[in-house]
Formats: C-alpha cells, sequence, structure tokens
C-alpha cells in the first residue's frame, strides 16, 4: 500500500492526472479512460507511465488530485488503510 501511496503522491506532485485529449479513449466520454501504452513483455508493466495510466483508470481507487498536497496525502492514506487494495492486482491486466 506505500507503493501506491508514493505513486499516487508522484501523479499529484507532477501533475500526471491531467490526460491530454489524444491519450483518452473516444467511447467512454462519461468516465474517460486512458490509453495504456502498448508493451512487449512484463518488464514493460513495470514502467512508471504504464503503473500510472493502471493507477488511474482503476475504479476502486478514488481519490480528489485537486486539492493541496498535505490534504491529498491524508485522504490517499485514509484510502488506502481502509480499502483492500492490493500492489498485485495492478500487475494483472
Amino acid at each position: 500500500k506505500s507503493i501506491y501511496l508514493k505513486l499516487l503522491q508522484l501523479t499529484h506532485k507532477n501533475k500526471l492526472h491531467t490526460t491530454p485529449t489524444y491519450n483518452l479513449s473516444t467511447y467512454n466520454i462519461r468516465n474517460p479512460i486512458r490509453k495504456m501504452p502498448a508493451i512487449r513483455t512484463n518488464y514493460g508493466r513495470q514502467r512508471l507511465n504504464f503503473q500510472i495510466n493502471k493507477t488511474l483508470n482503476r475504479k476502486d481507487i478514488s481519490v480528489d488530485f485537486h486539492q493541496h498536497f498535505n490534504s491529498f496525502k491524508c485522504d490517499c492514506r485514509r484510502m488506502l488503510v481502509t480499502s483492500e487494495i492490493a500492489f498485485s492486482s495492478l500487475l494483472i491486466p
């Protein structure tokens, strides 16, 4: 769960949650899903751009990226402690 916390903090600090329009799927207007980068090996699943897109596409992670960083950290910790999210489920496509 600490891996998720660091990944979400990295996403918030670098403003990676803002999605350019060319990176969105064209069919899901109400719930935009980020396109996953093409990978050929399991090593590609360890890259940050794959992990960030996979994390932002998950339905069970609901955090507000438009908060200040301190309140964002508190909300992330609270969400991760109360949920049953495991990092191994992130790697499964």
